[in-house]
């Protein structure tokens, strides 16, 4: 039954939403749009009380609940940012508004980008699990909502991804070329030499202009470019700065599982974990290296 009722709200969701939106680019009625989108955050509270009331009522928790805190968390978190990118896609293939803007990739706006999107993903996780506590504490089993206490290590394995992915966003993000920077090197505007350009010079005895008198000698030999020092790097190799990235976050998660688990479990944690331990220092020194290896 709970299952059946998100079901329904995750379609009334998408229909309040495209609704709106017809009839705003559509129907040109901002009055009907307003109201049906402000509708779009009433169907998490109808379900939030439809969960609670149904577990207050002595029924025992199942999946459904688990999974309706879950989506509750992560519909809270990204909803807002999901209608802004259908509103600007309407806009623009309805209402003649500009091409929608594409994520950053590179720079400090691609590392912003990532570190955005990292918290929001948080932030789910984090509403998700106190909706959960809060399902447990209402009902006041914990026979009846064993099962909801399942749904943690779910939201773990979420954040371990979750982090992952914004890593190796952040790390990709710095380590790629920024064309802000790349558009003041010389030879990158419009009827700029390149780097190295190939430059005659006149003979002795020629005229210096155009119209000048005589004949010109043969051109000099064409100058070019010193050849590059034994063992430089090529101009596009990037440093595997990610691989360090994710070492570093693999191992630092493991060791935060091993002591967090402890924790909760009221036992000693003991010794760390030694393969975490290898990964936090290798991915450390990695990172470290590239670094120093790229702003020095």
């Amino acid at each position: 039954m709970i299952v059946a009722f998100i079901l329904v709200c995750e379609a009334m969701f998408w229909v309040l939403l495209l609704g709106g939106l017809g009839a705003r680019y559509l129907l040109r009625n901002r009055g009907l749009s307003t109201v049906l989108l402000l509708l779009v955050p009433v169907l998490d509270v109808v379900l939030l009380a439809a969960i609670s009331l149904h577990l207050a009522s002595g029924a025992d928790a199942e999946a459904g609940h688990g999974l309706g805190a879950l989506y509750l968390g992560f519909t809270v978190a990204w909803g807002h940012p999901l209608i802004r990118w259908a509103d600007a896609r309407f806009a623009h293939r309805f209402a003649g508004g500009p091409p929608p803007p594409k994520p950053p990739k590179a720079g400090a706006a691609g590392v912003r980008h990532e570190a955005v999107a990292w918290l929001r993903t948080t932030a789910g996780c984090a509403i998700g699990a106190a909706v959960l506590a809060g399902l447990i504490w209402l009902a006041g089993d914990p026979e009846r909502t064993q099962v909801l206490g399942g749904y943690f290590a779910t939201l773990g394995i979420v954040m371990f991804w979750n982090t992952v992915i914004g890593v190796w966003g952040a790390v990709a993000a710095i380590t790629a070329d920024d064309p802000d920077d790349s558009a003041g090197e010389p030879g990158a505007g419009a009827g700029g030499p390149p780097p190295h350009a190939a430059v005659s010079a006149p003979a002795p005895g020629a005229a210096p202009g155009a119209g000048g008198q005589g004949t010109a000698a043969p051109p000099s030999p064409v100058q070019t470019a010193p050849p590059a020092a034994p063992g430089a790097a090529p101009g596009r190799r990037r440093p595997p700065l990610w691989v360090g990235a994710v070492l570093g976050t693999i191992g630092g998660l493991s060791l935060g599982y091993h002591y967090i688990g402890a924790l909760t479990d009221g036992a000693a944690a003991g010794s760390p974990p030694l393969h975490a331990l290898v990964q936090l220092a290798a991915g450390a020194a990695l990172v470290s290296w590239n670094l120093l290896k790229r702003f020095r």
